[in-house]
């Protein structure tokens, strides 16, 4: 996988566009914030950390761009990081069934199942029949 390093703003992000292959952009300025752009032009926020000394990095998918500010993923990545691990949700903050499924569900479906856009297609379905906005 490619990657490169860069100071990510909303600009970056907006600019990065699809390729062949999945590739990253690391922020130059919180260690550990990584925006991964699919082949499919779906723009992810990345926190990498380390759970304990010596022990192997693991990365954490914060959340889609569009549903996160560069700031707002930055701190969130600094503050995963700086814990060793994902932090509990905050005072206030519940994801909804729709934010786990196209937040956190749908980019790890998509890249670690071979079926994942079929899944996808289905629990989109399912939302239509039973899910309605309020």
């Amino acid at each position: 996988m490619n990657s490169s390093t860069c100071a990510l703003h909303a600009r970056t992000v907006a600019a990065a566009k699809p390729a062949v292959n999945p590739y990253e952009l690391r922020d130059i300025k919180t260690i550990g914030f990584i925006l991964r752009v699919q082949s499919s032009g779906v723009k992810s926020c990345v926190a990498e950390f380390r759970p304990g000394k010596g022990r192997r990095q693991k990365r954490v998918t914060i959340g889609q761009c569009l549903a996160w500010t560069v700031e707002k993923a930055r701190r969130r990545a600094g503050a995963i990081r700086a814990h060793g691990g994902p932090l509990p949700a905050q005072d206030g903050e519940v994801l909804t069934l729709r934010e786990f499924i196209e937040d956190h569900y749908g980019p790890y479906c998509l890249e670690h199942n071979r079926s994942g856009a079929a899944t996808l297609g289905c629990l989109r379905v399912l939302k239509r029949a039973f899910m309605t906005d309020h």
